[in-house]
């Protein structure tokens, strides 16, 4: 288990530091996985990182970046996705505040 929590916080400082230098990836997360792959593994290719099993889930580093930005820090910078992730958010089951409440 301290495992798996080193390894999702290593995720996390990864993820922080990209949303951090790449604005661009806190609005695109397709951007954001393939800069996650580049810059921590030497991906320069989906199939050959799709095929690597030793890597992190795609799943697990959005994950991250939801987190990190529902604390409130790298939000969105494009209004778009700010209205179409506000939207999401509150399709779901909560309370109907956002991370996007504070914008």
């Amino acid at each position: 288990m301290e495992n798996l929590k080193a390894s999702l916080a290593v995720i996390r400082n990864n993820v922080w530091r990209i949303l951090e230098e790449f604005p661009e990836t806190r609005n695109n997360d397709r951007l954001l996985e393939a800069r996650y792959m580049h810059e921590f593994h030497g991906v320069t290719s989906l199939y050959v990182y799709a095929a690597m099993k030793e890597l992190p889930s795609l799943d697990t580093i959005l994950r991250r970046r939801r987190e990190i930005q529902e604390e409130g820090h790298f939000l969105p910078t494009d209004p778009a996705v700010i209205r179409r992730r506000t939207k999401l958010s509150n399709s779901g089951i909560n309370s109907g505040r956002t991370m996007y409440d504070a914008i």
